[in-house]
């Protein structure tokens, strides 16, 4: 019988200790020894959940995290395709709420957006 535990308990009790993260239980583990404080303070003290630093892979393109203009918070980084096609990819985006989206132009020839799109203010014609 104390065999049988001995077998079962080593490997259970070796793998909890390789999973043990450097960090303390109020930071993130971003893998590589990196800790992030796990919350932030944003606007009028609303608390703002952190995000782990994005590494983007070769062919992909690196867009920054908006900021909610109510609590200040910071959505986390993305990464996107570089291209769709033979289309150069632009990050997204995002429009206050006084605001209006307005499309990028598109190249005739090739039928792809040559700008992201822009913001206007409610109410403004693109």
């Amino acid at each position: 019988m104390r065999f049988f535990l001995l077998v079962c308990l080593v490997p259970l009790i070796a793998s909890k200790a390789a999973n043990r993260s450097p960090c303390n239980p109020n930071e993130l583990d971003c893998g590589e020894n990196s800790c992030f404080p796990m919350f932030y303070e944003g606007n009028n003290g609303s608390k703002c959940f952190a995000s782990c630093p994005v590494t983007c892979n070769e062919g992909e393109m690196h867009c920054p995290g908006v900021q909610d203009p109510v609590t200040g918070c910071m959505n986390p980084d993305t990464c996107i395709p570089g291209s769709a096609g033979m289309c150069t990819s632009f990050c997204p985006i995002t429009c206050g709420p006084e605001e209006t989206m307005c499309p990028g132009k598109i190249d005739e020839t090739s039928g792809c957006a040559m700008d992201p799109g822009h913001c206007v203010p409610v109410g403004t014609e693109c």
